[in-house]
């Protein structure tokens, strides 16, 4: 998580929702804050562990090689849920799907949310937005990593 550019949305809910936030789960910054790490954040604190903290959510905010879910992380996860935490994942795998991680979440009241899972009813290009009658701006990139997200934030 030291790198933002592989954190945006974990650097995205420090910047602008950072009130919300307990701590960020990172090892190899532990003992360290979110401002020192990340230049944002301010004393929020790396942590190693979820042990004390009072969190009800684990938003899973960085994006991995592939979007798979490192095999390291299930033991986070599955601390996390046995606690009853609500997982937000944002990876392109969907860890709701993942029997072991279910049966958890079924076990202990946790809920496992895949963010990128799209709905059933999903209708795509209905071309609706030309009806509207509010202020619209379409941030576009070229690439990922180029700032659509940032941008996006500091308009809202």
């Amino acid at each position: 998580m030291s790198n933002p550019a592989e954190a945006k949305t974990a650097t995205g809910l420090l910047r602008y929702r950072g009130e919300e936030v307990v701590a960020v789960y990172d090892s190899a910054c532990a003992g360290r804050t979110a401002g020192e790490v990340l230049g944002v954040g301010g004393a929020i604190p790396f942590v190693d562990s979820l042990d004390g903290l009072e969190a009800d959510t684990l938003v899973m905010g960085i994006a991995t090689a592939g979007g798979e879910l490192p095999g390291s992380w299930r033991a986070i996860i599955s601390d996390a849920l046995g606690g009853g935490m609500k997982i937000l994942n944002g990876l392109h795998t969907f860890i709701a799907d993942d029997p072991e991680l279910a049966s958890l979440a079924a076990e202990h009241g946790g809920e496992l949310i895949d963010v990128r899972r799209p709905p059933a009813d999903l209708v795509v290009s209905s071309n609706e937005a030309c009806n509207t009658t509010c202020f619209r701006v379409h941030t576009v990139g070229h690439d990922c990593g180029v700032g659509k997200m940032l941008t996006a934030l500091e308009l809202t």
